[in-house]
């Protein structure tokens, strides 16, 4: 299994971005290539899990194995 870690700067409050990063669905507010992003479970008392689609129809479900208000860690199938 890869590995990928990536660190962005982002001019605004950490408040801002990451009140938009737990809503539902947020992919589709910014990511480029994301044709839906569907939760299937999304809550602040389970793991959070959804489902990426991109424009040309790749698919994958993206499950958060960690989530806190500085980070998350999450698994791609």
């Amino acid at each position: 299994m890869a590995k990928i870690q990536e660190t962005v700067v982002i001019a605004c409050a950490k408040e801002t971005v990451w009140d938009c990063l737990k809503q539902p669905s947020h992919l589709e507010l910014f990511h480029p290539f994301c044709k839906e992003n569907t939760p299937l479970r999304w809550n602040d008392l389970e793991e959070k899990i959804d489902v990426l689609v991109y424009l040309n129809g790749l698919t994958y479900k993206r499950v958060f194995i960690a989530w806190n208000e500085a980070r998350f860690t999450l698994i791609i199938h």
